[in-house]
């Protein structure tokens, strides 16, 4: 139940770039170098991601104004784990998944289910809704950190 990307690295470029485009949006070095971290640290806090941007040469202020576009573009989401909010990219890049947050270590394990997928089809019927999107956040203990048998 592990979540992979689900196309390389130079796919998941292409990508991006074509949807920059079609957007009628620049591709600049930046806005490429703050994906590609995205890619590879997906998900992170705006802090972290702003760290590791200013290794490659962008401020701080260029992270702020391209998240900004990004999720105007709907090409990253936030999402709540614990009490962080983290930055990811959308599913467009990788596969449809959920978050558990280990409330004693930190660790985050991104996973899928289809029996929940299922579930949550069933109760949009049962409450005669339309379902645009959502995120599931589970909190507990991953196995590292568990003490004895389930």
């Amino acid at each position: 139940m592990q979540y992979y990307m689900h196309m390389k690295s130079g796919n998941l470029d292409q990508e991006f770039i074509k949807r920059l485009k079609e957007r009628g949006e620049r591709v600049t070095s930046p806005r490429l170098a703050i994906f590609r971290l995205l890619v590879q640290h997906n998900p992170l806090p705006m802090g972290k991601l702003s760290f590791y941007a200013k290794e490659n040469g962008v401020d701080t202020v260029t992270v702020y104004r391209t998240i900004f576009l990004f999720k105007r573009l709907s090409l990253v989401q936030e999402v709540g784990v614990g009490s962080q909010r983290l930055l990811e990219l959308t599913d467009g890049f990788g596969s449809h998944h959920h978050h558990f947050w280990c409330s004693r270590c930190g660790k985050i394990i991104d996973f899928d289910d289809p029996n929940l997928e299922l579930a949550l089809r069933q109760a949009t019927k049962s409450l005669n809704i339309t379902l645009v999107s959502h995120q599931l956040e589970m909190i507990g203990l991953c196995p590292d950190c568990r003490i004895g048998p389930v």
